[in-house]
Parts: C-alpha cells; structure tokens; sequence
C-alpha cells in the first residue's frame, strides 16, 4: 500500500488575472527588510499572485548568511566532527 500523497496537477491559469510587472531598480516603494546584516526586497508579493508565489531579491554581503556551526560536545557522532574515536 503506498501512504503517499499523490501530486496533484498544476492549476490551469486565471486568464481574468492581471499583469503585473515588477522595476525593482526603479520601485522605491517595494518593502525592504533588513535582517542580520542582509536585505530582503519583496518584489512580488502573494497579493500580487493570486496567493500562487511570492519573489524575494535577497542581498547577502560576502561573507554574509548564517555562521558555521562549530560543536565540541563529546555526544556528537564523529562523523560529524570528523574524529575517528
């Protein structure tokens, strides 16, 4: 028995829906939120879609994004420390 869910097709598109068209480098109105040292610029929200996608610009400087995780707890498998005991 497979207790998979089965896909379900793509819906076919509202042709009723309009257009929108996205100038990022020129809309300064699109929201932009700073978060721990990156911008996020939505620049097609859910309201835009009809609740289908949103599309998020994400500027993350070099050397940016989330930090390594470094762990010295003695309960972690060495093959994640990558120490043989």
């Amino acid at each position: 028995m497979n207790d998979r869910p089965t896909a379900q097709p793509i819906p076919a598109d509202d042709p009723r829906r309009q257009l929108v068209v996205a100038r990022p480098e020129q809309d300064d109105s699109l929201p932009h939120i700073a978060l721990a040292g990156n911008t996020y610029t939505i620049i097609l929200s859910g309201t835009d879609t009809a609740g289908a996608y949103c599309l998020i610009d994400m500027r993350v400087p070099p050397g940016g994004g989330p930090r390594p995780i470094a762990t010295t707890s003695r309960r972690c498998s060495p093959s994640w420390t990558g120490r043989s005991r």
